[in-house]
């Protein structure tokens, strides 16, 4: 039985090599920007919204209507024409001018924007560029011909056990620490816009609130899972182009392939502990059973990981 200490080297020699070859720079700046720039267009959004409230505000008194009044009538949105177009027609623009600022200021403030960040990362780019990742480490052995060296040294399942685990780590080092720096650049960001704005005079009633640490928890899952199955793909297939094309047209082109398809399974899940109310909308799953969810998952994990191992224990070694 292969013991821990054996599998710890292994996986030492792994982060050693992705180190020297600067493969987490690589993995980790352009996650870093992608999550700037939500936080970013957040603050942008923010102002925008804000120039628009002031707008219709300074209209509204011109017309001499009641600000405040108009403040506390509903907004009423409903299907019509206007102008020769059809689409929504808002009766109380002011009241709904002024939903939208304090919304988009709302998810402003820091705490939310742990949220928002991981919403925005998570059902996105965490599974796209860590299942890149993920190919990268299967296939680098086999692009740069020591994929038989290693097998003759060492039981390759264990190479490729200690390969897995590695992706595990750096998922789980990297999630918190990009969430770090987004929640930093998020204080910048509304400290900046508390200067030109007074926020202590807008409120915001939540009642949608969720648990960021299962949150956090829940992003971390999803990107071990889709990370977890293309690199069994890439293991298989030995080849990153090959494997990358097919991983990139299911996750960004095919839709929903139906209710056992592991993007509506992840998506019902998300809805219990998401709101979705920043940059990044959910597409609507197809309902499923939570139980029948994490039984279909547990079973997709093992029978994947029994018919990789299996599988590729019993590969060719010797590449040309």
């Amino acid at each position: 039985m292969t013991s821990i200490k054996h599998i710890y080297k292994l996986m030492k020699k792994e982060f050693l090599y992705q180190y020297y070859a600067k493969a987490f720079l690589i993995l980790f700046i352009p996650l870093m920007l992608i999550s700037l720039w939500n936080v970013y267009a957040q603050y942008e959004t923010t102002k925008s919204n804000y120039t628009q409230y002031v707008k219709t505000e300074s209209e509204y008194k011109e017309l001499g209507i009641d600000i405040k009044k108009a403040l506390t009538m509903p907004v009423n949105i409903e299907e019509g024409e206007l102008a020769g177009a059809e689409g929504e027609v808002v009766e109380n623009v002011l009241k709904y001018d002024y939903e939208q600022f304090i919304h988009s200021l709302h998810l402003m403030e820091p705490t939310q924007t742990i949220s928002t960040t991981l919403e925005w990362m998570g059902f996105i780019f965490y599974p796209l560029v860590f299942g890149l990742y993920a190919i990268y480490l299967s296939t680098y052995d086999v692009k740069y011909k020591t994929l038989k060296i290693k097998a003759v040294r060492y039981e390759w399942n264990d190479v490729l056990f200690s390969k897995q685990l590695s992706l595990y780590v750096i998922i789980l080092l990297l999630i918190p620490i990009l969430s770090l720096i987004s929640y930093i650049a998020s204080h910048i960001f509304y400290s900046a816009i508390s200067n030109d704005i007074s926020v202590q005079l807008f409120t915001y009633q939540d009642s949608t609130e969720h648990s960021i640490l299962l949150q956090f928890m829940f992003v971390v899952c999803t990107s071990w899972l889709f990370s977890t199955i293309v690199f069994y793909l890439g293991s298989l297939s030995r080849s990153f182009i090959l494997s990358g094309i097919i991983y990139m047209v299911y996750f960004l082109l095919i839709p929903n392939l139906g209710v056992f398809d592991l993007k509506n399974m992840v998506a019902n899940l998300a809805l219990h502990l998401f709101s979705f109310k920043g940059n990044y909308q959910l597409f609507e799953p197809i309902p499923m059973n939570i139980t029948t969810i994490l039984i279909s998952i547990s079973l997709l994990f093992y029978l994947s990981s029994l018919m990789t191992y299996t599988i590729v224990k019993r590969q060719s070694k010797y590449v040309v």
